[in-house]
């Protein structure tokens, strides 16, 4: 039993020490790719408008893999949900699996007095 215990510890401390007992997939360690959505519903990659139906093609050109993760800056307060679903659309047809939608939050804090 204390045998078991031992062997326990050792695998558990070998998978602390090297992060995720998994391997990550390919691409997946990468850094996020960042495409940003205006309230209009335009959205653009790396400082360009990009139609949405040509969005995937163009961060495959830009070199992110299919297993990257892709950002996608939405506005605060209204989001375009219509626009957010076409991108959606638009990168899982063409392969993106790993799409998150970020919304800029602000905090505010002030001291009573």
């Amino acid at each position: 039993m204390k045998t078991a215990v031992r062997v326990g510890l050792v695998l558990l401390a070998a998978a602390a020490m090297q992060g995720c007992a998994s391997a990550p997939k390919s691409g997946a360690g990468a850094p996020p790719a960042h495409v940003t959505l205006d309230s209009q519903g335009v959205a653009a990659y790396a400082g360009v408008v990009v139609p949405i139906n040509q969005l995937a093609a163009m961060l495959r050109r830009n070199g992110v893999g299919r297993q990257q993760e892709i950002r996608v800056h939405i506005p605060a307060g209204t989001p375009n949900r219509a626009a957010m679903g076409e991108i959606l659309a638009a990168l899982q047809h063409g392969g993106f699996r790993r799409v998150l939608f970020l919304e800029e939050r602000r905090a505010t804090s002030s001291v009573a007095e």
